[in-house]
């Protein structure tokens, strides 16, 4: 098989890549610089790379959209990616989304929930979803992934990636309110394992991938201090609104990839801190 990475320079983009050519896997990578996806003559540009049969992972968004010109931006980008497939028996296309489509509360969540985004992220990224599964893709597989970490992000995000990069930077760690809010996090490898597996198996329908175990942002401050820094103080800052526990249940993961299991909060910063 060839597999293409359509947004290769991204997070979860570059992560895939070099997986894929650790394995001795074909791929291309798709960079934004070449590819521009918010223009309409691209869709011609990539469909000249592109071939038959070819597995695509796509990524591109605007990601964490904040406004309504970034959900514009990211439902344009899918458009022209649509189009420039439309004309293609590819085997399989995997749609990087984010478990944001279930939208900003509390409860237990699976693959049947109802998406109810109230985000502009959140809506960005039900749209991306919705202009595929009304495309001419005929296996789409959409993984909604929850807040990744590990070496190599680019957002930033609120979480291990932010509180590591504090910590890097000589800083306190700075949490909203008391950080008692909940939240899932995911390890880049595991992200790129499922994505792999997906491919292998050329999976089709939907999957959160997520690790099951949700963290208050103050245990998850804690856990990084302890890891990298014990010496690093942890402040208070601002408001965190409601409190929300955001949970998942992974009962369709254990299902499709039987043998795999995601590493917990300890074993993924352990990990990440081997690697700086």
């Amino acid at each position: 098989m060839r597999v293409v990475v359509v947004g290769c320079n991204g997070f979860i983009g570059k992560a895939v890549i070099s997986e894929l050519n650790s394995l001795g896997i074909e791929s291309i990578g798709i960079t934004k610089e070449e590819f521009n996806l918010l223009e309409d003559t691209t869709s011609l540009k990539l469909k000249g790379v592109l071939r038959e049969n070819d597995q695509i992972v796509f990524t591109s968004a605007i990601a964490p959209s904040k406004s309504a010109e970034d959900v514009r931006k990211s439902i344009k980008m899918a458009d022209v990616f649509c189009n420039s497939i439309s004309e293609l028996n590819i085997e399989q296309v995997i749609l990087i989304s984010s478990d944001s489509v279930y939208g900003d509360k509390g409860g237990l969540f699976n693959e049947l929930s109802a998406c109810d985004p109230n985000s502009f992220h959140g809506l960005a990224q039900i749209s991306r979803e919705i202009i595929l599964q009304n495309s001419k893709i005929t296996n789409l597989a959409i993984l909604r992934v929850c807040a990744v970490y590990g070496e190599g992000d680019t957002h930033n995000g609120y979480g291990p990636n932010r509180f590591i990069n504090q910590i890097k930077n000589s800083e306190t760690i700075k949490v909203f309110g008391e950080g008692l809010n909940f939240r899932d996090h995911i390890h880049i490898n595991d992200v790129v394992n499922l994505i792999i597996r997906s491919l292998k198996t050329n999976f089709s329908g939907t999957l959160n991938i997520v690790t099951g175990k949700s963290y208050s942002f103050h245990d998850v401050a804690e856990k990084c201090r302890s890891i990298f820094s014990p010496q690093t103080k942890i402040e208070n800052s601002g408001t965190e609104g409601e409190i929300i526990v955001k949970s998942f249940d992974i009962s369709k993961i254990n299902e499709t990839f039987p043998d795999f299991t995601a590493m917990n909060l300890d074993a993924g910063l352990a990990l990440w801190k081997k690697q700086v």
